[in-house]
């Protein structure tokens, strides 16, 4: 037997009986493999331990490439000891099994998949089991990682180690609330729900080996379920319950140690014509039928997804009421896509009840979605409009329909007040300045924001600067305020790459959010008093990296401490410093303490490749992923603006900005029109004195509506067309926009035509 190299090594094994050994013995020569034509991975036998080397930053997998026979309800055990290797390094990877079914079909490549960090100083034995299940011939071993690391190991087993009983309860319980019929299935947990109003029943997908149930009851208008979750054989609790009378709500509680991740509910099975709708950024729906490329785990703008019918708008909404420790998971399932929420371990452990809330729609589709939502943001104290935060704030009038430009000094470069002076004069006649210049004279025009670029989240290290030649981002905050992985100091997290001139790449080290305010408070202060009256400044990445937890014992951090401190700098830039304040993608926990976001209009998985990079490149070739979904009608939806759009303002990526395709920049127009927002331009002095004309019929055709619109609420998403070719927005000061995305003419009811590649404001704006 021998391990299976996807992107990098390779290693001889034997097979003993029902056991997998990696014997030290039956270890390959030295050897050198091309990682994804990256840098190397070597292989060195060092003290009896097999020793691996990957330096470059690409994805590698391990697996063998032969299996261990087994039947479902069999319980595996896997272990391995794993110590340092030559090189520190973060040193973290991640172990699991592949599944077989017949003819050696993969079933799921990282099952039971279990977070491993390596030890600076010894060797430790990873073991951790689970239960096989149905449909399951065989399995094997898998490792991955990705990014540079440096380990060793020996003794890699997997056997089978027990047998599972699977479930002791069986039957249905259930109970009726308003509108509905809701059932948990004993045997499994799974729920079902029958919406009386439209028939429809919403059912988890059944278990394959998946939850499984030990009692289920019913008391007091609760179902409380106890279950064991095959995956870590932990046993965990469920309680299904009413909310309001469209509404169920479901808890899962456990305790101890959780080493993995837990999906519960299972995600609810979805048919031909239903639609998976997703705010990731400004919002998507998916035709659950269709095969499209996904992320492994959905970027939330606001924590809530759903589905519904295409054809009445009828459907279900989760809203996660305990985000900080959840992953929003998209899956296939007798060939329609869904999604269900996996549960993450804080720091290692259950730690607290999780909470969902689970909202049936008769009608309305995802703008009843939408503004369910928005009455829990307001309910939650996070709904604070423009017209609210301009009392205290009065530059915030700026930022309305204020097209943001940054702007690239270079050979061609002209005065940025010279520059903002004639953009005005040509008809843009509102400019978010994002890079600087002369700040005391831009600081005092009328209707300019000027900013300049921030970040919390990178620390240069004395590694990254050598290999650089310069001075990077946070110096100071090496090497104590840096966020740890794992319990040492060679933990600490990696954050944004930089190529280095020798080929290789480096890595900022990453902030704390715990210690950011107080960096971010000196910060800001000696910039205004070197270059002068800033009245808005940009946080990058804040609302754009994921949440961490950090392990350094100077600033302990769960997921929720993460959030909250990430909160607490942008009140520093907002409250303290008053001024207007943007950052990156976008979540709404952050409000009301942030004004507008940079990429919101972007869907991230649909941008064009490396966008975070090299921004002043143009595209003259549009990928088809932008294509179809970036600026896809068929598939966008404003869920956003439909919750926010009178409270924060929704750009495109700078990397992904208005003119960044030519091919793409009329329709990326048209949603500014269609959602009321401002749009988004990158370039330097050459490009604005060839597409002066173009920037601004940019702005005539969104920034406008956008100043017109961004004190109302949007109401109203509406599609006109069949092939969703044409759309409308209402929005609560009676302005109504209708775009024609498509190739032909369209006529509105009342005579109105539309032309192609065209809008018209129903209501002019006054």
């Amino acid at each position: 037997m021998s391990w299976h190299i996807v992107c990098g090594w390779k290693i001889a094994a034997l097979a003993v009986a029902t056991v997998c050994v990696l014997a030290a013995d039956s270890l390959s020569a030295a050897s050198t493999w091309a990682a994804l034509g990256e840098k190397f991975i070597t292989l060195k036998e060092r003290g009896g331990m097999h020793e691996v080397t990957h330096s470059g930053w690409s994805d590698w997998t391990l697996v063998y490439d032969e299996s261990l026979k087994v039947a479902p309800g069999d319980v595996c055990t896997f272990s391995a000891e794993i110590g340092p290797g030559a090189h520190p390094t973060r040193n973290r990877l991640d172990l699991s099994a592949t599944l077989y079914g017949a003819a050696g079909r993969v079933i799921d490549w990282n099952y039971a998949r279990t977070k491993f960090r390596v030890s600076s100083t010894t060797n430790e034995t990873v073991s951790f089991s689970f239960a096989v299940p149905e449909g399951v011939s065989s399995v094997s071993p898998r490792a991955t990682g990705t990014g540079a690391i440096c380990f060793k190991t020996r003794a890699v087993r997997l056997w089978k180690s027990g047998t599972f009983a699977g479930s002791a309860a069986s039957g249905n319980v259930g109970f009726e609330t308003g509108g509905l019929s809701v059932r948990v299935r004993a045997k499994d947990a799974g729920i079902e729900v029958l919406d009386k109003r439209t028939g429809r029943v919403w059912s988890s997908l059944e278990s394959k080996g998946g939850l499984s149930a030990l009692s289920c009851s019913l008391a007091d208008g609760r179902i409380e379920a106890t279950f064991v979750d095959p995956l870590s054989l932990a046993t965990n609790r469920m309680s299904v319950f009413s909310g309001r009378p469209d509404e169920i709500i479901v808890e899962i509680g456990g305790e101890g140690i959780m080493p993995r991740t837990l999906r519960c509910p299972a995600p609810f099975e979805t048919a031909d014509g239903d639609r998976l709708v997703v705010p990731m950024q400004e919002g998507i729906g998916f035709p659950v039928k269709e095969i499209v490329p996904l992320p492994s785990a959905f970027p939330l703008s606001m924590p809530f997804f759903g589905a519904v019918e295409d054809k009445n708008g009828a459907g279900w909404m989760c809203h996660i009421e305990t985000p900080d420790d959840a992953s929003v998971v998209p899956l296939r399932a007798n060939g329609c896509l869904t999604a269900g929420v996996d549960w993450l371990p804080q720091k290692g452990r259950f730690g607290y009840v999780r909470r969902l809330r689970f909202v049936f729609l008769p009608s309305g589709g995802h703008v009843a979605m939408a503004k369910r939502y928005r009455g829990y943001a307001r309910s939650a104290g996070r709904l604070v409009t423009f017209a609210e935060k301009r009392k205290s704030r009065p530059r915030i009038d700026s930022l309305i329909g204020a097209a943001n430009v940054w702007y690239f000094y270079g050979s061609n470069a002209v005065d940025s007040v010279e520059l903002v002076r004639e953009m005005q004069a040509s008809g843009i006649k509102k400019v978010l300045w994002s890079n600087g210049g002369n700040v005391n004279v831009l600081s005092k025009m009328t209707n300019v924001l000027v900013s300049t670029y921030d970040v919390y989240q990178d620390v240069g290290n004395p590694e990254q600067e050598k290999k650089l030649g310069y001075r990077t981002a946070n110096f100071e905050a090496w090497p104590n305020d840096v966020v740890w992985d794992g319990p040492t100091s060679n933990d600490w997290a990696h954050a944004w790459g930089v190529k280095a001139k020798d080929g290789t790449w480096t890595h900022c080290a990453m902030m704390c959010d715990e210690v950011a305010p107080c960096y971010a408070r000196k910060k800001i202060a000696a910039d205004m008093a070197k270059h002068g009256a800033f009245n808005c400044r940009f946080i990058d990445t804040t609302t754009a990296a994921p949440l961490r937890e950090c392990w350094n014992p100077a600033h302990p951090m769960t997921r929720a401490d993460s959030r909250h401190f990430r909160r607490e700098l942008l009140k520093v830039v907002c409250g303290e410093f008053k001024l207007v304040t943007g950052s990156e993608n976008g979540w709404d926990s952050v409000l009301p303490w942030c004004d507008y976001f940079e990429g919101m209009m972007s869907l991230v998985h649909y941008r064009v490749p490396d966008s975070g990079r090299n921004q002043l490149q143009v595209w003259t070739n549009a990928p088809a992923s932008v294509v179809k979904f970036q600026v896809g009608e068929k598939y966008r939806l404003p869920l956003w603006e439909l919750v926010y759009h009178d409270c924060c303002v929704a750009y495109w990526y700078w990397g992904d900005y208005n003119n960044k395709i030519p091919s793409t920049w009329r329709k990326r127009d048209l949603f500014n029109a269609l959602y009321g927002t401002p749009p988004m331009f990158l370039f330097d002095g050459k490009a604005w004195g060839e597409l002066r004309d173009r920037f601004v019929e940019s702005y005539k055709c969104g920034g406008v509506l956008a100043a017109a619109t961004g004190y109302s609420e949007m109401l109203d998403h509406r599609i006109l067309s069949a092939d969703k070719s044409v759309q409308q927005t209402v929005f609560a000061n009676g302005i109504s926009v209708v775009v024609n995305f498509g190739e032909k003419p369209f006529s509105m009811a009342d005579g109105t035509v539309v032309q192609s590649l065209s809008h018209v404001v129903v209501k002019h704006c006054n």
